[in-house]
């Protein structure tokens, strides 16, 4: 993109952070209701149409380079899908095949990491890689690596966890969290450009944006490890307010820091590690709430019953059993309540990470600048 117009086109990169993952489900929830969910395979149909016609016209065609094939990292192609599918699947699988227990999960997990291993291998030798390594010798390009794969564990403090609670504690229906979603969603509409105008000012150090973001998340993980069964929509605003002004500032800030330590002829490379690895983590973040979520249930479940007595030796028939089931149905809400509040606190040090890293990585980075000007050729006058 021209030089003035590069930040806008990175923080529109940036809301497939922001506003992409907050915006399906309320879509998925609207298409439940309407009787048919195929529908979410159905949404993505014409915006890849839209896509297609807005790269048609606006990427200039260059000539068929056919004898580029021979030259393509077909081997690397192979170990990377093979490692990042295996290790995909292992993950979403693990829980429900009980992880280590399982012969699936310990194939998919070690032959997903073995591959993933050997492509990392090949790929530093290879001439013409799909992932260029050496890009990471760029303090500022390992920084926007290891914090945009981070970033895929601190949108869960905004989504993932209250649409969770409400829906398991509060028996919220899918519609109903409509409004949750949108508020994080919509406003990056907004928020994202403004950030971009932010930093576009040489006198703005984008560095200290992104901390301030990272602050503001922080100040919601904090507030959301306060939960309570009491808790309904309304209370998560603030922490949705913030997580919607937080992040933009440190998505956008990140991208400006990490694609202006590359050359423009490194950009495919970049493009490949960036996107590869988000959609990877993006997964990883999923699967360790997952786990986590269910090992603190069970753990807040056993110590509740054991605090109630209801665990042990009891004598049968102590408790009729409409008291019984009543208890159990509260110790069940309150070790989900409990969980949650602790998936805040797992998060927290996940954003004192960032912000360490922040303090000591980055470079800073300042807003992009027009090429010289071409050298004009003048000739002396004759004498």
């Amino acid at each position: 993109m021209p030089w003035h117009s590069k930040l806008y086109g990175l923080s529109a990169y940036a809301m497939t952070a922001t506003f992409g993952p907050y915006l399906s489900a309320p879509l998925a929830a609207l298409y439940g209701d309407l009787g048919d969910w195929n529908l979410v395979f159905w949404e993505t149909a014409p915006m890849c149409l839209i896509a297609a016609a807005l790269v048609s016209w606006g990427l200039p065609q260059d000539p068929l380079k056919l004898e580029r094939l021979k030259q393509f990292d077909w081997l690397g192609a192979l170990l990377g899908v093979t490692g990042l599918c295996a290790l995909v699947a292992g993950m979403t699988q693990g829980e429900r095949l009980d992880w280590g227990n399982s012969p699936v999960i310990i194939a998919l997990l070690g032959t997903g990491g073995l591959a993933f291993a050997a492509f990392l291998i090949h790929e530093w030798f290879h001439p013409l890689p799909l992932y260029k390594l050496q890009l990471l010798a760029h303090r500022n390009f390992a920084f926007g690596i290891l914090t945009l794969c981070t970033f895929m564990f601190l949108t869960l403090a905004a989504g993932t966890i209250p649409a969770a609670f409400l829906g398991e504690v509060q028996g919220y229906r899918p519609m109903q969290l409509f409004p949750v979603m949108l508020t994080m969603a919509l406003p990056q509409l907004v928020l994202a450009p403004l950030v971009a105008t932010l930093i576009n000012r040489r006198s703005v150090d984008s560095r200290y944006v992104m901390a301030t973001g990272l602050v503001l998340i922080l100040i919601s993980c904090l507030l959301g490890s306060q939960l309570t069964s009491d808790w309904n929509r309304d209370n998560f605003l603030l922490i949705e307010v913030l997580n919607t002004l937080g992040q933009p500032m440190v998505v956008v800030p990140l991208l400006m820091n990490a694609t202006g330590a590359i050359s423009p002829l490194d950009g495919p490379f970049a493009t490949a590690m960036v996107n590869s690895l988000r959609a990877l983590f993006t997964v990883v973040a999923a699967t360790v709430y997952g786990s986590f979520i269910v090992q603190r249930d069970a753990l807040h479940s056993t110590r509740l019953s054991e605090a109630l007595g209801l665990q042990g030796n009891q004598p049968a028939g102590l408790i009729p059993l409409d008291a019984a089931r009543d208890i159990a149905t509260r110790l069940s809400e309150q070790a989900a309540v409990m969980s949650y509040a602790d998936a805040y606190l797992a998060i927290i040090p996940f954003v004192v990470a960032l912000l360490v890293l922040v303090i000591v990585l980055p470079v800073r980075a300042y807003p992009p600048q027009p090429a010289p000007a071409a050298r004009q050729h003048t000739h002396s006058p004759a004498t």
